[in-house]
């Protein structure tokens, strides 16, 4: 027998949104935070391993849920990351979170104006 089959695949953690952009903002000062949601979609804990940020960007567990150590089964939480430009100008970065889930590290692309 032949069976048809068709479905969509969810990956094992998402980040949302995927990516960040903050508004012009003062050299040396540091923006309002923006809050990314991370989500578990496995039936068993994820361990979260890092949460790092380049250049300008900072990230710090918070929100509404915060993030700790482990995220439960089919749960979720929340970091925020806020930006202080070095400088005038463009200046993009990445979010690196790293867990012990499969698609491990994934990335939140940011991008700002330093003025």
């Amino acid at each position: 027998m032949i069976y048809d089959l068709s479905g969509t695949g969810t990956l094992a953690v998402t980040l949302a949104p995927a990516s960040l952009t903050f508004p012009a903002q003062a050299v040396g000062t540091a923006s309002a935070p923006q809050t990314v949601t991370l989500t578990n979609h496995q039936s068993a804990a994820l361990t979260l391993t890092g949460l790092f940020a380049s250049g300008s960007y900072q990230v710090a567990s918070g929100g509404p849920t915060p993030c700790g150590a482990t995220v439960p089964a089919m749960g979720s939480c929340s970091f925020q990351v806020t930006f202080t430009p070095a400088a005038a100008g463009t200046i993009g970065g990445a979010i690196t979170v790293t867990h012990n889930a499969p698609g491990s590290p994934q990335i939140v692309a940011v991008t700002g104006q330093g003025m």
